[in-house]
């Protein structure tokens, strides 16, 4: 009797010591089998990934910077003014003139909703078969627009005046974007010669420059292709342009200011385009990178 009690005894602690046992592997290998995930947080769409600052003479000091997203972001700030720029590798544009005292002028296009231009709460968007000019006219304007284009104007008008022989330079293509985009603030404002000027002056200027010897540490370390291939970005929008100007003077004529806005929205829109292309060929050559 004794001994069959024994017996049993036996038989019940090697069963629960086996599947105790049993336990305490299997809470191990759960434990060690999955680790922890690290996580990464993913960069901030407005931060840079690469940025410098520019500097011609006759327009100032500018900064351009490559965000995250592929956007490229220019920016220009003076005691009257502040202007930026961001532009998408789609084409979509937002220009933005800020001033103090005053409300800010944002000014879209390049993206599925067209052209429109905002100031405050108001907000106009040009579409054909509509002449919305005079409206627009009248929210494109105030202290900042006006000293902004004053600056890059004067440097225009330093342009024209050059006669001696032209040289390229790696910072021309941000220059020559100055130009374009006041002279398309000037059509909003209600110039219908702007851009007409502006692109002719830069052609002439193109066109001097091809032929002539350039400077050796432009042409051998900067890349002649990629400066060749902005050039005839930039005439081949030209062209584009001449044909869209041509095909909005042949609309009715109460359709006609409607028209041309939207032809100078996609001229600086292809003249963009031709910047970024260089950027992408050239990186940020002839600016002063930030650390």
């Amino acid at each position: 009797m004794v001994r069959e009690i024994v017996l049993g005894l036996v038989f019940m602690l090697t069963v629960f010591g086996s599947e105790a046992r049993t336990g305490v592997e299997l809470n191990e290998r759960t434990s060690v089998s999955t680790p922890a995930a690290k996580t990464t947080s993913p960069p901030q769409q407005d931060s840079s990934r690469l940025s410098g600052v520019g500097k011609v003479a006759g327009l100032g000091e500018f900064k351009v910077a490559l965000l995250w997203d592929n956007r490229v972001k220019v920016a220009m700030t003076a005691s009257d003014f502040e202007f930026e720029r961001i532009t998408s590798d789609s084409g979509e544009t937002e220009i933005t003139v800020r001033g103090r005292g005053e409300d800010n002028l944002t000014i879209l296009f390049g993206g599925v909703d067209g052209l429109s231009v905002a100031k405050g709460d108001r907000v106009i968007r040009v579409s054909r078969g509509a002449d919305s000019s005079e409206a627009i006219r009248r929210l494109v304007g105030g202290r900042a627009v006006t000293a902004f284009r004053q600056r890059v104007g004067q440097y225009e008008r330093q342009l024209a005046s050059e006669t001696a022989l032209r040289k390229r330079d790696a910072l021309d293509p941000y220059a020559y974007t100055f130009v374009l985009t006041t002279a398309f603030i000037g059509e909003l404002a209600g110039d219908p010669n702007a851009i007409g000027r502006s692109r002719e002056l830069i052609r002439r200027r193109i066109l001097a420059g091809r032929g002539r010897p350039q400077q050796a540490s432009f042409t051998m370390r900067q890349g002649e292709e990629c400066w060749m291939t902005y050039e005839q970005g930039l005439l081949a929008n030209d062209n584009r342009n001449t044909q869209c100007m041509d095909s909005a003077n042949n609309v009715a004529w109460y359709l006609r200011p409607a028209e041309r806005l939207l032809c100078a929205a996609e001229f600086l829109s292809g003249a963009l385009g031709a910047e970024s292309s260089y950027i992408g060929c050239m990186g940020l050559a002839g600016l002063k990178l930030a650390a």
